[in-house]
């Protein structure tokens, strides 16, 4: 801005030089109080329609609303390392597959090997028998 102020408008607030009804500039207001090159600059800047109340967007959904699943995607995928919890393969077609809900999570764990076997416990520093129930010959694994 390079006009000076003039004529008492220290007090001069954007919403005076606003139209609210036309959305548009007051074009002789903003012509009486700036220099036509900041006349210019100001009509040029396009007036929101403010009859549309704001709302809250989340930009993480499609449809722009929160759910603690996609605030939780969003850290597991974008602020976390997570490169070793990541395995190669077509993950979605055990989750298309037409089982029971606990079936598949069941192969999941087992296809990730994270079944609480005795040996994978054994890995995790807990204190068991590592000889399967079962055939008391092997090692309890998947």
């Amino acid at each position: 801005m390079t006009s000076t102020s003039n004529n008492g408008n220290q007090n001069l607030r954007v919403g005076d030089l606003i139209d609210h009804d036309l959305h548009t500039c007051k074009i002789n207001e903003v012509a009486a109080n700036f220099n036509p090159n900041d006349a210019q600059q100001i009509q040029s800047i396009p007036v929101l329609n403010t009859k549309v109340s704001d709302k809250l967007i989340w930009k993480f959904t499609t449809i722009g609303d929160y759910s603690v699943c996609t605030a939780y995607h969003n850290i597991i995928e974008n602020m976390l390392d997570n490169s070793n919890l990541k395995f190669q393969g077509n993950w979605m077609l055990l989750w298309k597959l037409q089982t029971p809900r606990n079936i598949k999570h069941f192969l999941w764990r087992l296809f990730r090997g994270c079944l609480p076997t005795k040996s994978n416990l054994r890995n995790k520093h807990v204190l068991c028998p590592i000889v399967c129930v079962s055939c008391e010959a092997n090692i309890e694994n998947e």
